[in-house]
């Protein structure tokens, strides 16, 4: 598998929104935040599973954000990390 294939638009997004949650505390924001990249990044047209496996990755990393038991920038990194194996595991399982 190339670099390049691993840096793609998706996984940036995703890595965006989620280190969004360092910087944005209100939840109303931070799903805000996470509804717009959903919306940038579709992948085809109507509500599709890889739009789905997105939101619920990011929503991963703001609930671990506020569960694990470390400082708040710590369990950001711990739920990226999750979060972004989710993510592509999710979408290699799709593919």
């Amino acid at each position: 598998m190339s670099l390049w294939s691993l840096i793609n638009f998706g996984n940036v997004a995703f890595l965006a929104v989620a280190l969004i949650c360092i910087f944005i505390k209100e939840p109303i924001f931070r799903i805000g935040a996470l509804l717009i990249a959903a919306l940038l990044i579709k992948f085809r047209p109507g509500i599709d599973i890889e739009n789905l496996l997105f939101i619920s990755s990011v929503l991963v990393v703001m609930v671990l954000e506020k569960v694990l038991p470390f400082r708040p920038r710590v369990n950001v990194w711990i739920g990226v990390v999750i979060g972004f194996v989710i993510f592509n595991i999710g979408l290699a399982f799709i593919k």
